[in-house]
């Protein structure tokens, strides 16, 4: 074996060793923080069970007993699950989503049909269920019924079935496949036709079923079961639910039924399965209940929203609390979900070092609490974890990180003060009792805490609403000051906060305006639209933050402005705020002028990420003339267009929350790490195989570095500057061709010049 050889074969090792990086994300790509414990429907597809929630699918494989994702990031069209449907004539799973978006799961691929969710159609637009009958898949839509034909991945025909041809909301739909009855159930009672009638679109072949008790009370499912059929009458409200039975045109109550709310009616394997809201019955064909399952051994109570028997007489439930549980043996039960957190709402998100936080509160638009008791998340180590709330706490709306302890946070809440957390645990809650925090002067059972943050000490600074002393203080040592900064934020309604290199703290105000209080905390100064006094456009101020070089960066409802010398607010000077002019195309417009603002970060290489309220994620590059990104639901797995809050970690992960979960894009920059860290340089992913042609990232390099890679004979083949702490190769040398195998040195320059070997880059060609 020869030297190079060998070499090879150390580096191979050293890099397994060091593949704790394995789990990081690649340049460019995306995941989804979405909750995966609440199911709303399951289907058994092979070897495969499916089940849904509000915002995606997972999958359970019972060969290799795995778990799947599948979300928009990983190949779905859309967001927001209504049923889904396994069609066995065409091996094909049938998604129906609540934008009456369609899509198709077929030999591993995704196969998307829109045609309903394009189509401009007045009134209820919604796909309730589905029912698969041969190669066709029929949907209980809230207009009507439509029927999609699987084989050829097309609409084949839509019936609109209310009086005289109207719309009616179609809740669900059964084959009685002893007389060839379609039977609909609707908002106002039973609709059959024949279902060989070839003029069955026409709704002169539909009539209503007259002889069952209350035939225009509101229907939400059937199913046909051993030559009978079972309709479920509800009409929405708790304990009103009546499960009704028609025998040879005869309609009786079910015997010894349950009024509460029932979900789903699915007729397989020779079996009726009853699904409630807290149990899940099994009635086979001597009409009894063979089983009746109501809780989990003694570990919790059901919230079913759907349940299948598979192949092997497993039942399987789709739990609004518990993900999917499969129940085995009768006694059994085995709950099965994917990590995320427990509820897609996020306000706010905050990021220290690699650890991620959201507070999923709230307030309404006229500043009261929305009495939201989502709570706490942290994203740690790849993991998600809910942190427990207290009873009498609601709406969190901002997240202060300790800076010497990043699983120490401060959650402001809208309602009771300010929540202390450590790894997770709930080590004291600060009120007016026991802190200078305030009573809301409109309501004084409230202490609402608009915004929190850090100084560059460890004091942490706090904006009370609506107070008296609205500016308060926690050293280090835990001891509470408060200031009185006179009618400019006290019996205010204050919102975030900041604190700039000057110690000067911000605090966005309701509507258009800033208060700024100096370093001393004797001052403050109300900015506003008028010039000479801050210059800021629109009507309202709605996001903040300082980048790199010192400037503040302010989002309003009319686009972006830069205050480009803040310490000028106190000392005499020109503080107004500055728009950017950006050239798109020839034509020059304001940055982002058309745009509501809701959220500004800025990247280890000082770029922008600006987050609106309707058009998705920008990034700009440092000094806002030039859009180098653009996300939106269209051209990205972007959840939703409106942003609520962004955050950017350590490895500059870009998380962004979004009116319908948390989604995270790897993006090419990352922040410096701070001086006290242990931060090593190293390069992912490394090994890089022979079939990967994405971007090779170098991470926990200083701030803006000259790098240079070598071959092992030290030819130089690329040079860069780091983005930030992190630099980018793409596997090519500086003729565009891709590297040869080998290893690879990465050598990295500071200010002065001196290069230094860094890491090494095992490379196969």
């Amino acid at each position: 074996m020869n030297f190079t050889s060998k070499y090879l074969l150390i580096f191979i090792f050293t890099c397994l060793l060091n593949s704790g990086y394995a789990q990081e994300i690649g340049i460019g790509q995306w995941r989804d923080h979405l909750p995966y414990n609440k199911c709303l429907s399951v289907a058994e597809a092979g070897n495969k069970i499916y089940t849904s929630t509000p915002f995606a699918l997972f999958s359970y494989d019972k060969t290799d007993l795995s778990l799947q994702r599948l979300s928009k990031v990983n190949g779905l069209s859309d967001i927001g699950i209504s049923w889904i449907s396994y069609n066995t004539t065409c091996s094909t799973l049938v998604i129906a989503y609540t934008n009456t978006n369609i899509d198709l799961l077929k030999d591993g691929q995704i196969i998307n049909i829109s045609d309903i969710k394009r189509k401009e159609i007045l009134g209820n637009k919604t796909i309730n269920k589905i029912t698969c009958i041969g190669k066709y898949a029929y949907l209980s839509c809230g207009f009507g019924i439509v029927v999609l034909d699987v084989e050829k991945e097309e609409i084949y025909d839509s019936y609109y079935i209310g009086p005289n041809g109207s719309q009616i909301d179609v809740l669900d739909l059964a084959l009685d496949t002893n007389d060839s009855i379609l039977w609909a159930a609707t908002e106002t009672g039973m609709y059959k036709a024949n279902f060989n009638n070839p003029f069955i679109s026409n709704y002169t072949s539909w009539s209503k079923d007259t002889i069952i008790t209350g035939y225009n009370d509101r229907c939400n499912l059937v199913a046909y079961f051993n030559n009978k059929i079972y309709v479920n009458k509800s009409d929405g409200t708790w304990g009103h639910d009546s499960l009704y039975v028609c025998n040879n045109n005869t309609w009786q109550l079910f015997p010894n039924h349950s009024f509460n709310p029932r979900y789903s009616l699915k007729t397989i394997y020779d079996k009726l399965i009853i699904t409630g809201s807290d149990y899940v019955d099994i009635l086979n064909f001597a009409d009894t209940v063979e089983y009746h399952m109501w809780g989990y051994a003694g570990e919790g109570y059901p919230q079913t929203s759907d349940a299948t028997l598979d192949s092997e007489n497993n039942l399987w439930i789709a739990d609004k609390n518990y993900g999917l549980v499969k129940n085995w043996d009768k006694q059994n039960f085995s709950k099965l979900s994917l990590n995320g957190p427990l509820t897609a709402d996020v306000f706010s998100m905050a990021a220290s070092g690699n650890n991620v936080y959201s507070v999923a509160g709230g307030k309404t638009t006229t500043w009261a609490p929305m009495w939201n008791h989502g709570g706490v998340a942290s994203f740690i180590n790849n993991q998600w974890s809910t942190y427990i709330l207290p009873d009498s706490i609601s709406d969190c709306v901002g997240i202060a990180v300790d800076p010497s302890n990043a699983q120490k946070i401060y959650v402001a809440t809208w309602t009771k003060g300010i929540i202390e957390y450590t790894n997770g645990e709930i080590t004291n809650v600060y009120t007016d009792k026991n802190s200078t925090l305030s009573r809301n002067i409109l309501w004084d059972d409230m202490i609402m805490i608009s915004g929190l943050c850090f100084d560059q000490d460890n004091n942490l600074w706090v904006s009370n609403q609506q107070s008296n002393k609205a500016i308060s203080c926690r050293k280090p040592d835990g001891s509470w000051t408060s200031y009185d900064l006179g009618s400019v934020v006290n019996g205010r309604d204050l919102g975030p906060m900041i604190i700039d290199n000057n110690n000067q703290k911000w605090i966005l105000l309701r509507g258009t305006g800033i208060a700024v209080c100096n370093a001393e905390n004797t001052t403050a100064k109300k900015l506003t639209s008028s010039k000479g006094s801050g210059n800021l456009p629109g009507n309202f101020t709605l996001s903040i933050a300082q980048d790199l070089d010192g400037a503040i960066w302010v989002g309003t409802d009319e686009g972006v402005v830069v205050i480009y010398s803040p310490e000028n607010v106190f000392n005499g000077g020109d503080f107004d705020a500055q728009k950017i002019l950006i050239d798109f195309g020839g034509y020059v417009q304001y940055l982002l002028e058309t745009e509501t603002v809701t959220s500004i970060a800025i990247d280890g290489a000082n770029r922008k990420w600006f987050g609106t309220d309707k058009s998705g994620a920008y990034l700009m590059s440092a000094d806002g003339t030039k859009q180098l990104l653009h996300f939106t639901t269209d051209n990205s797995p972007l959840f939703s267009n409106s942003i609520t809050s962004i955050a950017i970690d350590n490895d500059g992960e870009v998380f962004f929350g979004t009116s319908k979960g948390i989604i995270s894009y790897k993006s090419d920059a990352a922040p410096e790490p701070s001086p006290t860290s242990d931060n090593k340089v190293y390069a992912y992913p490394n090994p890089v195989k022979s079939g990967y042609d994405g971007p090779i990232a170098i991470k926990g390099l200083k701030e803006n570095s000259d790098i240079k890679i070598t071959d092992i004979s030290g030819n130089l083949i690329f040079a860069t500057k780091s983005l930030g702490s992190q630099a980018i190769w793409d596997g090519k040398n500086f003729s565009g061709k891709r590297a040869k195998t080998g290893v690879y040195l990465v050598f990295a320059s500071d200010a002065n010049g001196s290069s230094t070997l860094v890491t090494k880059i095992l490379f196969i060609n």
